[in-house]
């Protein structure tokens, strides 16, 4: 019997992780954009957060990968388990920072002026949408794992890597076997898979996904033009109503994991050409192609 269920374990792993990330990501962010407006500690967290998210999605993604490649299956937490306390450990400032903007954010939200939240014909219709896309993705995400969006999309091929036991990639193929699509993120739902064996944390983890695709591209943009509710409901209505994401992104397919590379790569892209300092733009362009090719290969079999 276990002491701790290895669910609980992955995904403290994985929130600590994805909190350490975040946390360089936000630290970098503030340190390279101009500090003359008050608001600039805030202005990246939701970004940063989205950052952090990508990079546990690649890191993980990249274990499993080259894990297989060598024939090895990855289904025990403990190291995954040690490396995510070292970062807390190392990067404890910088998580608390980037708590204390999550605060702050999330404290605004809450306090819109009333004139804002005053109902026309125009918000009444957006909140309607909203609600309703919502309770089919609510649907969803709850379909059973026999349902077709599971065993027909994506997810199959993840079980059928969970389960390669000590048979290698190119062995598999040398068998004359073969996958739908082994993309980077089948490898990524894969790992998720080995470590616990829980459906339901890969769909936990697509919705994550989805509500920062929302939040990132409402955070970016508010850096182009000022956000009032109304715009804010256009834009999460916009973004719930793309085919990708309210047919089967939360219960099979993968490119609920593109679209959010995406729009983190373009929130990226406008904070580089914001910046005078030409390295610092250069870099930042550079992580950008870096997630356009990660993008790529989450979607290519």
């Amino acid at each position: 019997m276990e002491i701790i269920p290895k669910d609980l374990i992955y995904i403290f792993s994985f929130i600590s992780t994805w909190m350490s990330f975040s946390s360089i990501a936000n630290a970098y962010l503030y340190s390279i954009t101009s500090h003359s407006d008050n608001d600039i500690a805030t202005k990246h967290t939701y970004l940063s957060i989205s950052i952090g998210f990508l990079g546990v999605f690649t890191f993980f993604g990249i274990i499993n990968c080259l894990a297989h490649l060598l024939g090895i299956l990855l289904n025990y937490n403990l190291l995954i388990f040690i490396f995510s306390i070292l970062l807390i450990i190392l990067n404890k400032k910088n998580i608390q920072d980037l708590m204390l903007n999550m605060n702050i954010r999330l404290n605004r939200i809450v306090n819109i002026s009333k004139e804002d939240l005053k109902l026309d014909a125009i918000k009444l219709m957006l909140l309607i949408a909203i609600a309703l896309q919502s309770f089919c993705l609510i649907i969803r995400v709850l379909l059973p794992v026999t349902h077709g969006d599971q065993l027909g999309a994506y997810f199959y091929d993840s079980i059928q890597i969970a389960n390669f036991g000590s048979l290698s990639t190119i062995d598999f193929y040398k068998l004359g076997q073969g996958l739908r699509t082994d993309s980077f993120a089948s490898f990524f739902d894969a790992f998720t898979l080995q470590l616990t064996n829980s459906w339901t944390i890969t769909r936990i983890t697509r919705l994550i996904a989805l509500i920062l695709i929302v939040l990132t591209s409402i955070e970016s943009a508010q850096q182009i033009f000022s956000v009032d509710l109304k715009k804010l409901l256009i834009i999460i209505a916009l973004i719930i109503s793309l085919p990708d994401i309210w047919d089967i992104g939360l219960s099979g397919k993968q490119d609920i994991y593109i679209c959010a590379f995406e729009v983190t790569g373009i929130s990226l892209t406008i904070i580089a050409f914001k910046l005078k300092n030409i390295l610092n733009k250069i870099f930042l362009l550079s992580i950008c192609l870096i997630i356009g090719i990660i993008s790529i290969f989450s979607r290519l079999s």
